[in-house]
């Protein structure tokens, strides 16, 4: 029942993952007049995928008994998960719907990895407290790291239009990339949130 559980909820994170990833390029590829309802679709998908993605990852802790912290792929995932939770809390706040470009691929690339790859086992030489709470504020630091990243990338596409005078990208009510100063902005309270961490 675990084992066919497990790849019920893979099959809807991959499937919803793969989705929105579409659904964000076509958002920057394609815009249109009705940007806010793609807008909504998008983030929808996203978090009902990173929906599945915590249940597979819940199933896999508990029901199957691996723990999420004893292997590189398996923390990769959780660090996408981290960074996708982010990414749709900060996503309106910050005006960067965009990010979900970044965003969603990593979170089908990542949750693939972990469904793929075999877990190879680890000797534990400290309490599993502290590498838990050390892995959980690694796993934060680097998802926020990953918005940041994506913020970055989106920021330099944003400057070289606007230098190069293209405006295909960016009109914001059609649904194109964000403000210079939105992702300038979003960039450095993720980079400040990030390396603490």
């Amino acid at each position: 029942m675990s084992a066919g559980l497990s790849l019920v909820v893979f099959s809807v994170a991959v499937l919803l993952y793969g989705i929105s990833s579409v659904v964000y390029y076509l958002e920057i590829a394609r815009p249109r007049a009705d940007e806010t309802t793609r807008n909504r679709a998008a983030a929808l998908l996203l978090a009902v995928g990173a929906t599945a993605h915590l249940g597979f990852v819940v199933n896999a802790s508990f029901v199957a008994h691996v723990c999420p912290v004893h292997s590189i792929h398996f923390a990769l995932s959780m660090a996408s998960l981290l960074a996708t939770g982010a990414y749709l809390m900060a996503r309106r706040r910050f005006r960067v719907h965009a990010l979900g470009l970044v965003v969603a691929p990593v979170g089908l690339l990542l949750t693939l990895g972990t469904f793929f790859l075999g877990s190879p086992p680890g000797a534990r030489k400290l309490p599993a407290s502290f590498i838990g709470l050390h892995v959980l504020s690694n796993l934060i630091g680097d998802a926020l790291f990953l918005l940041a990243s994506g913020a970055a990338v989106m920021y330099l596409m944003q400057e070289k239009r606007l230098k190069n005078k293209k405006t295909a990208l960016l009109v914001k009510k059609k649904g194109g990339l964000p403000a210079l100063d939105s992702l300038d902005k979003a960039l450095h309270r993720f980079l400040l949130a990030g390396f603490p961490l």
